[in-house]
């Protein structure tokens, strides 16, 4: 894999909002720095599969980003919108599948969370908020291990 990668997340709201929009893209780039970026939000919200996963070459994959959210996907695009760029939740706090997203990526690439929290910002600084992240992580790779 190449030092600076590009990742491309297929996004419900956008003109790339599903995955194998996304993966036609990339796949026409001869860069192999142009890879997939698999978010555990948008992948939900756009209604992705496992099995979708397995239509990413996996050379495109060079790594993933995990949250969580509530089960219920929003109902208007502006809500999907607040929700992906200002109240996400901390792994294993939601309702989004993420053991069994976890146990459907690759092991051998790198897993980053972004969990933007506006409104917990407000009352819990950065420090608390990036160990309460990791730990959710951490949980849901080793349940997905486990299992």
């Amino acid at each position: 894999m190449c030092d600076t990668s590009v990742g491309l997340i297929a996004v419900p709201w956008t003109s790339v909002s599903d995955l194998t929009t996304a993966v036609r893209i990339v796949e026409k780039i001869s860069s192999p720095a142009a890879g997939i970026l698999v978010d555990a939000l948008h992948f939900d919200r756009s209604a992705a599969s496992f099995e979708d996963l397995l239509g990413i070459p996996f050379h495109r994959l060079h790594y993933w980003q995990m949250c969580d959210a509530p089960a219920e996907r929003p109902m208007t695009t502006q809500a999907l919108i607040h929700a992906a760029r200002e109240e996400r939740m901390f792994p294993g706090e939601g309702g989004l599948d993420l053991i069994g997203l976890t146990r459907n990526m690759p092991s051998e690439i790198t897993v980053s969370i972004e969990v933007p929290t506006a409104e917990l910002g407000k009352t819990l600084d950065a420090e608390k908020r990036a160990r309460r992240a990791l730990q959710g992580a951490t949980a849901i790779v080793a349940a997905a291990s486990a299992a």
